[in-house]
């Protein structure tokens, strides 16, 4: 397993071919893929609100499918730094 960690925002969750893409990699053990639970819950609120095309159920195959292959920290805060914030997962 890879020493180092990373986080996923749902910036690149959102889109599809980019949140399938890293999540393969994630897969592959080159790193740790990590997001939160409001990471999650953002991506998809986004997803009802502007495609009211896609099937719940698909999406909600999806978040059980996310939940699943890379798992979440609840446990998260936000430090400071100089002139940088840093997500800490613990």
């Amino acid at each position: 397993m890879s020493g180092f960690t990373v986080v996923y925002d749902a910036n690149v969750l959102y889109p599809t071919m980019l949140r399938d893409i890293l999540i393969r990699l994630a897969g592959t053990d080159i790193y740790q893929a990590r997001w939160t639970e409001d990471i999650l819950d953002e991506v998809f609120r986004n997803f009802q609100a502007n495609r009211p095309d896609l099937d719940p159920s698909k999406l909600r195959r999806t978040i059980e499918l996310m939940y699943f292959k890379c798992s979440f920290s609840a446990a998260y805060q936000m430090t400071s730094t100089s002139k940088t914030g840093a997500l800490t997962l613990s």
